[in-house]
């Protein structure tokens, strides 16, 4: 893993030092590397397929899903900081950034002739409107709440300049600005003030390098090259994104050529290289997840309210028989800590340490927990079944039932049953049951505290002051060797309470069809998100 090119910006993620000063200043280093267009215009058309995506949700600022984020934030919406190909944050709407001594503002410069799609200016105003939608109430985003619980208010300086100023110091930059999350995806004040927020989804505007031309809920997305991008113009003239749920589906799409790129299960990869497409793979930071959720008002109401069963749900699992055979070896088994990259300046893996596949402790634990003759639980699919997500739950629940857990594997619709579940509180329909999901990874701190904080976490499924204590105190430590220290011993202090249980670290593959030449994802669950745009034609 390439490491940070800094743009000077104190201890962002990784630890560079102590820096002590008034203020420190990021800098654009270019556009990433591209293809010369100068003197052809975009020409072609590129089909990509993708199995989950949220594909009914258009604005970035209620898309539940990163997947979603993927294709929104890579393709019609431009961030106020981008992730680059090594995974690192980089300029992107805001040219450069500054944070205070005190750590309790973050001023943003941003990129002067910038335009909408319509035609309109891109200006600090529409970057304040679009922060500000995260921060209303009823928004969805993952990171919302850890916004809500940090930013004190947006202040527009001048039409070029925006502060955000946090309701405690942070030397980090915030993770949910990087457009790993879209959360700071910029939309067009103007417009949607004009047409309605309603209008604004069905008809969505951007500055990104492709213009929305079409959509069918559910089905597919139609994009159109921007030809004056500030950063750089795709080559392929039109972008069509289809939602193909179905793993048989789209290695048949692939093979007919419906498809030119096609996210791709392991257990295809091997008979597509034999059908003449290439395999494209690359490190996701992304994690196997299952999520949980019992009565934290009323733990002994749960059997997930004794940490000895959940506990058992991790060592029942043989993780490196699951890297092996079910993923192929595009995955590696990861301690049980969720959102612990091992590449994170937080991890260690003398700490840090990979759970065993031990099946007759798992019983025991269960047993000493008070249900000798096992537990009832559910497993929510929501890849109902054709998914990775859907084998890899399916493959949980059979090492689960095999430690004496009567298991129930229930397909569902995440967005629309799930997520309402635990939003704002957890109901409990949700006691005693298991989200299994492909999450996001990051080297941001940020995400431990989205995934384990109890006021500013957005899973609602833990309740530890010390670790709360912990989570808090890191982004105001200033000194690298306690910063590590503190980072550290709040990761470890996650993974005991198995909360969500990480359990193998992921790479992403998709098959790769005649018509396209370079294709370079980035490292990151950023993807394939801003590699459509630097995507050539084969030769």
């Amino acid at each position: 893993m390439t490491r940070f090119r800094m743009y000077c910006l104190p201890l962002l993620l990784m630890l560079v030092g102590a820096l002590v000063m008034s203020a420190c200043t990021a800098t654009s280093s270019g556009p990433p590397t591209a293809p010369d267009l100068k003197g052809t215009k975009p020409y072609g058309s590129l089909t990509v397929g993708w199995p989950e995506w949220g594909g009914d949700q258009l604005d970035p600022a209620i898309a539940p899903f990163v997947s979603t984020f993927q294709i929104l934030g890579g393709t019609m919406f431009d961030s106020l900081v981008e992730l680059g190909p090594d995974a690192q944050p980089r300029p992107g709407i805001a040219e450069r950034w500054e944070i205070a001594a005190d750590g309790r503002t973050q001023t943003f410069y941003i990129r002067k002739g910038v335009k909408f799609h319509n035609g309109d200016d891109l200006t600090g105003a529409d970057v304040k409107f679009s922060l500000e939608r995260i921060l209303a109430p009823d928004t969805l985003h993952n990171f919302a709440p850890s916004w809500r619980a940090s930013i004190a208010r947006v202040e527009l300086k001048d039409d070029h300049t925006v502060a955000v100023h946090l309701k405690e110091p942070r030397f980090e930059l915030l993770d949910g600005l990087t457009s790993l999350s879209g959360i700071s995806s910029i939309v067009p004040e103007k417009y949607i003030r004009e047409k309605g927020v309603d209008y604004f989804r069905k008809n969505p505007v951007g500055s990104g390098p492709w213009r929305f031309v079409r959509h069918e809920a559910g089905s597919r997305l139609e994009l159109e090259a921007v030809d004056s991008h500030w950063r750089m113009v795709p080559q392929f003239k039109n972008l069509t994104i289809l939602q193909v749920p179905d793993g048989s589906t789209m290695v048949a799409m692939l093979k007919t050529g419906e498809l030119d790129i096609g996210s791709v299960q392991p257990d295809a990869a091997a008979g597509l290289k034999v059908a003449g497409l290439r395999i494209v793979d690359w490190d996701t930071g992304s994690q196997s997840v299952a999520f949980l959720w019992w009565d934290l008002n009323n733990p002994a109401n749960s059997a997930f309210g004794d940490v000895r069963v959940r506990k058992a749900l991790s060592l029942a699992v043989d993780r490196k028989v699951m890297a092996d055979n079910i993923m192929r070896g595009y995955a590696e088994p990861c301690p049980p800590v969720f959102a612990a990259p091992k590449y994170a300046y937080y991890f260690d893996s003398n700490v840090l340490k990979v759970d065993p596949y031990d099946p007759e402790r798992a019983k025991r634990l269960i047993a000493e927990a008070g249900r000798p003759n096992g537990l009832e639980m559910k497993v929510w699919d929501r890849g109902k079944g054709g998914t990775l997500e859907s084998t890899l739950a399916a493959a949980y629940a059979g090492y689960w039932s095999k430690v004496g857990i009567d298991v129930k594997v229930v397909p569902v619709d995440f967005t629309a049953v799930i997520m309402p579940m635990f939003r704002p509180v957890v109901k409990p329909e949700l006691f005693d049951t298991v989200f299994v999901a492909n999450n996001a990874g990051s080297v941001a701190f940020e995400n431990i505290a989205i995934g384990y904080h109890s006021v500013r976490g957005s899973l609602k499924n833990i309740r530890n002051p010390k670790l709360d204590e912990l989570i808090d105190k890191v982004p105001l430590t200033l000194d690298p060797a306690e910063k590590k220290r503190l980072a550290l011993e709040a990761v470890q202090l996650a993974g005991n309470e198995y909360s969500s249980i990480a359990f193998m670290w992921l790479r992403s593959l998709v098959a790769v069809g005649p018509k396209v030449g370079t294709l370079t994802p980035f490292n990151s669950v950023v993807g394939l998100a801003r590699s459509y745009e630097t995507t050539t034609h084969a030769k």
